[in-house]
């Protein structure tokens, strides 16, 4: 049985982040089509107690983001609504950021993992993460592309939310 950082090498290999800017290209056009015709009361509309509102997810993507950036070495100050967001704060707290300007800050940061994405050569997506992400994977191709599959698996809240808002599907 092979080890995980193996399969990560052999499966998807480290210079295989070809298809990433597509994936993100898709993730922000998606967003922008589920929230399309959003209020304000459908962005902290809760679907039960407990659990996340739309504009929590959208925090949070936004929040992916800024991590990943910092984790492949772009120095990004920390903003004041960062931690609203962050893995284990609730959905409902202070509101110190609009969705609107989130939407913004999921742009600009998209464009800027982009080009800081081509900047990266073979030997720093191969090098080792300090702990392994929690889908197994231990480099920092395997982070980039986790972080797309968290981007991809937020979105899809999304997806539910808009409908459980009453907005129609997008099929």
């Amino acid at each position: 049985m092979s080890s995980e950082s193996e399969w990560e090498s052999e499966r998807v290999g480290v210079s295989s982040l070809a298809d990433v800017p597509a994936r993100r290209e898709h993730n922000r056009r998606f967003l922008k089509m589920l929230v399309a015709g959003f209020d304000e009361e459908d962005w902290l509309r809760a679907p039960a107690d407990g659990l996340s509102n739309a504009l929590w997810i959208l925090g949070h993507l936004v929040w992916g983001r800024l991590v990943l950036l910092r984790r492949l070495g772009e120095e990004l100050p920390e903003e004041a609504w960062e931690s609203d967001f962050s893995i284990g704060s609730q959905a409902g707290g202070p509101q110190r950021i609009d969705a609107g300007e989130l939407q913004d800050r999921f742009r600009s940061l998209g464009r800027l993992l982009a080009d800081h994405l081509e900047s990266l050569g073979e030997e720093r997506l191969a090098s080792p993460l300090e702990k392994p992400m929690p889908d197994g994977a231990t480099t920092v191709a395997g982070l980039v592309r986790f972080m797309c599959f968290h981007e991809a698996y937020h979105i899809g809240q999304l997806g539910l939310l808009r409908r459980l808002n009453g907005k129609s599907g997008l099929a």
